[in-house]
């Protein structure tokens, strides 16, 4: 009998805490989050539908912090600005920078990740480069798709600097890195995020003025807890296990 009554308590305090839980959740205020989500792996969308992504988990991460409950919409870029300008958002997240005409348009957050590109040498390289011109006489490793795979062509390709064989491109990070592990190119160029979160030997940058932020309505209430979110989570172990995650 005693045993039944402890289970019977024991299942009455479990519903209560669910259903506290449930109505805390309906009553959280929520922020209408605009992402393109065909952003591999900043945001896309999963095999169960749901969306999700490195840029994913740092809204959910400041929605947790702050106690509101994210509504994510998907669409192009265009139409997010478009709902953003018209406040049909409370911001939008999506692998942007603040370009000089959206910082007319928008209020934006600090940077949250550097899309600059780095130039890698291995461990024990003593390469002296100073800019990506001078890397032209090596073997140079990209990432497809990358801004790194871009500038090589567009600066070095394209001007007859470097020699189409001297190009190996991978597809992932892991791979990436393999190429230079492996001797099988000399330097690899890929973003400066990553090459400093897992402490690479970094030869030289190259600037591409790629420095992603959170945009917003001119008059949103949301910069300021923003930024402070962004200041502690950029430290955080979090954000570092983040990187090492999605960017492997």
């Amino acid at each position: 009998m005693k045993r039944r009554l402890l289970l019977l308590t024991l299942f009455t305090i479990t519903l209560i805490i669910l259903f506290t839980a449930c109505q805390n959740e309906k009553n959280l205020k929520e922020l209408r989050v605009g992402v393109s989500s065909n952003l591999y792996p900043f945001n896309h969308i999963d095999s169960l539908g749901v969306e999700a992504g490195f840029e994913i988990d740092m809204v959910n991460q400041f929605c947790k912090k702050y106690h509101f409950k994210p509504v994510f919409t998907q669409n192009t870029i265009p139409h997010l600005l478009t709902d953003l300008k018209e406040e049909k958002l409370d911001l939008v997240i999506s692998s942007l920078s603040a370009t000089t005409t959206r910082k007319v348009a928008f209020n934006y957050s600090n940077a949250y990740y550097n899309g600059n590109q780095t130039l890698i040498g291995s461990d024990n390289a003593t390469l002296k480069i100073k800019n990506l011109e001078q890397a032209a006489k090596y073997k140079i490793g990209v990432l497809v798709g990358s801004s790194g795979e871009f500038l090589v062509e567009k600066q070095l390709l394209e001007k007859g600097l470097i020699k189409a064989d001297k190009i190996s491109k991978a597809r992932n990070i892991a791979s990436l890195l393999a190429l230079l592990e492996e001797n099988k190119v000399d330097i690899i160029l890929m973003d400066k995020t990553i090459a400093e979160v897992k402490k690479l030997n970094i030869l030289t940058n190259a600037k591409t003025d790629e420095e992603f932020c959170i945009l917003m309505p001119l008059e949103s209430s949301y910069k300021t807890r923003i930024n402070r979110f962004l200041k502690k989570y950029l430290k955080s172990n979090e954000y570092n296990e983040a990187i090492q995650h999605y960017f492997n």
